[in-house]
């Protein structure tokens, strides 16, 4: 189950040093926990990289989520199935490297979700419920190398979708329902390597 206390409490009891703690996983929360996992759970967590935060029944994230550990270069959201995500909530992510939220039953992606994200090199919404990409969503993350939208429900996507994206090499958009793609849809993307469009 989810602890009342934070994380860095249970961990200094046990003789950690939490201040070199880089990589934190806490998956599989059971049905009998009554706490939510929040915010205040990772201060002091002061060199944490990565969290993975798999399967943990998230119903809700906001920007107060990450606002003890806005060093973060990778979180995974992967199974939080209806898991709702604000448009603000990863603003503070300034180093935030890679995205991952596979299997979480997202029907909305925020059009301002990646917004001033500069370092975002990864995103990957594999296996999800979106319905559209909202034109400019991408624009800011110039070094994304790497969008995985595979198993959506994506019908078109928007014109100039991707051409700020002038280091992406990966675009997985198979098992989608696309009927066709925009003209000139990569022709800025002059290092794609890998285009998945099977089974729309």
């Amino acid at each position: 189950p989810v602890p009342v206390d934070p994380f860095a409490s249970l961990f200094s009891r046990i003789g950690l040093n939490v201040t070199r703690i880089e990589y934190l996983g806490i998956k599989f929360v059971g049905g009998q926990s009554t706490q939510d996992l929040l915010g205040y759970h990772f201060q002091n967590l002061t060199s944490l990289k990565s969290l993975d935060a798999t399967r943990m029944r998230l119903k809700k994230i906001d920007k107060t989520f990450f606002e003890h550990i806005p060093q973060l270069k990778a979180v995974d959201f992967t199974q939080n199935r209806g898991i709702q995500i604000e448009g603000s909530s990863l603003l503070g992510l300034s180093l935030l490297e890679e995205f991952t939220c596979h299997s979480c039953f997202l029907q909305n992606l925020p059009g301002n979700m990646f917004s001033g994200l500069r370092k975002l090199r990864m995103v990957s919404l594999h296996d999800n419920k979106i319905k559209a990409i909202i034109p400019g969503t991408f624009d800011t993350t110039t070094t994304m190398e790497s969008i995985n939208l595979q198993k959506n429900i994506l019908t078109s996507l928007p014109v100039n979708v991707f051409d700020n994206l002038v280091n992406l090499s990966s675009v997985q958009l198979s098992y989608n329902d696309l009927d066709s793609l925009p003209d000139g849809l990569l022709k800025n993307n002059k290092k794609v390597k890998m285009f998945e469009l099977s089974a729309n």
